[in-house]
């Protein structure tokens, strides 16, 4: 006699649409973990990058006695092609990049023949990973493909000035004895996006490269205090991240800040702490920040 067959019972339509709706609030729910974990985990290595830069810049102090200048030109005018190489690209055998550094010829001009194959090499230190800005930029005038770096450092207050109250300046290099705010009182290098609402002016870590409308601009490699962070005014000129609610900054003393897009940045006539970060002897009283 056989035994009666069991009768397998398939989902009804309502049960797999609980199932399918359960999924979706389980995936709605862990998507904006792992995308804060993610983003976690590039703000610490934009971090580490910052770190390991101004550890460079401790050595090259030490190697040097003094900083490297902000960048180097024969001249404070016109459109001359001498050198122009900028601060990241004399650090380069301060973070292991000597056979780079050796391919740069410094005693021709950036966009030289010569040099163009190294300026082009991309070098993940000087790269912050929120950022989604490609790896490399050509120059509309020159035709130099040149390596983004998203860490312009700190000129001053005053965009534009060729001898800023900040740690980089043109040609000349300062010491560690100038900074008479405090080395934990003075912002050295900040965080910069690639994308500009000037193409000209997309920061790269070789130096200032020449444009055909405003010859050099060392907007490039510097940044400025005077406007606010994540300004969408002119933001070529100040810093920028794609980090929620600021930007990270490497301090003179050689810590690194994450510095709320919030700090009193003040006006022109009536200057914020975020100014006085960025003056190496104003003689301001800092409050914490």
């Amino acid at each position: 006699m056989k035994s009666p067959r069991l009768r397998r019972r398939a989902f009804t339509l309502i049960e797999l649409l609980v199932v399918v709706a359960i999924i979706a609030i389980v995936v709605a729910l862990l998507l904006p973990a792992v995308q804060q974990a993610r983003e976690a985990a590039r703000r610490t290595t934009c971090k580490n990058n910052l770190k390991q830069i101004g550890v460079a810049l401790h050595n090259y102090e030490s190697t040097h006695g003094v900083f490297p200048p902000g960048w180097i030109a024969a001249s404070t005018g016109g459109t001359d092609r001498k050198n122009y190489f900028g601060w990241a690209a004399m650090i380069l055998p301060e973070l292991d990049q000597s056979a780079l550094h050796n391919r740069i010829d410094f005693h021709k001009a950036l966009d030289d023949v010569s040099n163009r194959d190294a300026l082009a090499t991309v070098l993940e230190v000087y790269r912050c990973p929120s950022d989604s800005y490609p790896d490399t930029y050509t120059a509309e005038h020159s035709g130099v493909e040149l390596s983004i770096s998203n860490y312009p450092g700190v000129g001053g207050t005053t965009p534009c000035a060729f001898q800023g109250e900040g740690m980089f300046r043109l040609n000349e290099p300062r010491r560690i004895a100038e900074v008479l705010d405090g080395s934990s009182n003075t912002l050295l290098v900040g965080e910069r996006l690639g994308e500009q609402p000037l193409i000209d002016r997309i920061p790269v870590w070789a130096g200032v490269y020449i444009t055909e409308y405003i010859g050099w601009n060392l907007e490039v490699v510097l940044g400025w205090t005077g406007l606010p962070i994540n300004s969408e005014q002119f933001s070529e000129h100040g810093f920028s991240s794609r980090h929620t609610g600021g930007g990270q900054f490497l301090i003179c003393d050689g810590s690194v800040r994450f510095i709320s897009e919030h700090i009193d940045s003040g006006t022109p006539l009536e200057p914020g702490v975020y100014q006085y970060l960025g003056t190496i002897a104003g003689g301001e009283v800092v409050p914490a920040f």
